[in-house]
């Protein structure tokens, strides 16, 4: 059988190595300061979502206010939607549908209060010269002619309107008796008194009008005479003469005609 063998011999055994100290070194520092810089910006940017963050939640806030701003203002303006009446009364009319816009100051009924019932009328300017504001009027309605009416003008108007020839002025009669004889709607007449002491009046059929102005036929030695002349008041079948003719002038009358 044979056998290897090997002589040992004993010597040295060098090991190196090599060590870049400087490069790893610079490679360190390289990795703290990528790191630095990218902390920097993270914190930069938290900074500014944060910022966001807190710049929605202060709108939100701002926008509950504002909600409940206007939630407080609609409930205290809720009260507003119903209306109500200035006075107890009747309901006459009602000018409103269901859906219906109302703007300010706009007219939706009418309340009537029975126990302040009161006549409207026109007067003219012929009118004016006997009634005045505060004049006590008499009354008489078709429909209630027993009733005794009765009161005074309680507003007239300054201001008239014109309708056709002649000018009105709208008047209300406040009513002192026999207003729980009538109802809204009735038609009624008014009479009113005022006496004027000495003043000149002749026949109305013995005047002219033509174009607002008035005329009368005066008759005397020399023949008949056409004067222009100032009317006033009229009382039945006499008108006030203001200016023109004096007592003792003869004036021509027409005979009225017959009915």
């Amino acid at each position: 059988m044979a056998h290897a063998w090997q002589e040992i011999e004993v010597g040295d055994n060098r090991i190196t190595t090599q060590i870049h100290h400087p490069q790893r070194d610079r490679d360190a520092r390289d990795e703290v300061r990528y790191a630095t810089q990218q902390h920097e910006h993270a914190t930069v940017h938290a900074a500014i979502g944060l910022a966001r963050k807190r710049m929605e939640v202060e709108g939100a806030e701002r926008a509950l206010r504002d909600a409940e701003e206007r939630l407080a203002k609609l409930e205290a303006d809720r009260g507003t939607f119903v209306l109500l009446a200035p006075a107890d009364g009747l309901m006459t009319s009602i000018t409103l549908e269901p859906g219906d816009s109302v703007g300010a100051r706009q007219v939706v009924c009418e309340v009537l209060d029975p126990s302040k019932l009161v006549v409207r009328l026109n007067l003219t300017a012929e009118d004016l010269r006997v009634l005045e504001g505060g004049a006590a009027i008499n009354l008489a309605a078709p429909e209630a002619p027993d009733a005794g009416l009765g009161g005074q003008i309680s507003e007239l108007a300054f201001i008239g309107a014109a309708s056709g020839e002649a000018t009105h002025f709208p008047a209300v009669i406040a009513l002192a008796r026999g207003a729980d004889r009538l109802r809204v709607g009735m038609r009624c007449s008014a009479r009113a008194e005022k006496v004027l002491a000495n003043v000149l009046s002749i026949p109305s059929t013995g005047v002219k009008r033509e174009h607002g102005r008035a005329w009368v036929t005066l008759r005397g030695a020399g023949g008949d005479e056409q004067r222009e002349i100032v009317t006033g008041a009229t009382s039945g079948d006499m008108v006030q003469v203001v200016s023109g003719i004096s007592a003792g002038e003869s004036v021509v009358i027409k005979e009225a005609p017959k009915p």
